[in-house]
Order: structure tokens, then sequence, then C-alpha cells
């Protein structure tokens, strides 16, 4: 299953916009990392597939600087998603093998 929509906070988290719904309280803070979020725009819900025609509307009459920078924010927040993965499926794969050597152990 592909995600089409999530919660985009403008500090690089990201969040299904369901698990949004019951982890976000009225404190307006990233359940993740604690931030706090007072602007309107600190968290948007964003299409993770627009159409053509929306991006092309989002664009239109922008300068080019204003795209490259927008560009390389998106660059820079999907790296980011990319090691934040990586580095919990090391997190992952560390507890499993010690669960496991644990487990030998009790039964040994």
């Amino acid at each position: 299953m592909s995600l089409e929509r999530a919660l985009d906070i403008i500090h690089l988290c990201l969040f299904q916009v369901s698990c949004a719904n019951e982890l976000f309280t009225e404190e307006r803070k990233c359940p993740a990392c604690d931030t706090t979020l007072n602007q309107p725009d600190d968290v948007v819900v964003s299409s993770l597939n627009p159409s053509p025609d929306y991006r092309t509307s989002v664009l239109a009459g922008l300068s080019p600087s204003i795209i490259m920078e927008i560009a390389t924010k998106a660059l820079q927040f999907w790296q980011y998603q990319v090691r934040h993965a990586i580095f919990q499926s090391l997190i992952l794969k560390n507890v499993q093998e010690k669960n496991s050597s644990l487990e030998k152990k009790l039964k040994g």
C-alpha cells in the first residue's frame, strides 16, 4: 500500500494522516521529537503523489532560484528520511540479535 497523503512537519518529521490524528495533541508539539510547532505552516497535509497539473500550478510564476530552493529542501528531506529508515533498520536488527541471544541463553 502506498502512502498518498501525509502530515508534513516543517522540521522533517513525517506522519501518516491516520497516525497523526492519534498522536498529535492540542499542545502543537511534534510527537516524535517534541519540537514546538507555533507557526500556521509548521504542519501541513501534503499529497505525496500530486498530479502533473497541481505540480505545474504550484511552481508556475516562481523564479528559478525559488524553485531550486524548494527542490533542494525536498532532496534534503528525502535524504533525511532514507538515513532515518536505515538507522531504524540497524537498530531493529541489533535488538533482534540481542533478543535471539538472550532467548538461547534462557533455553540453554
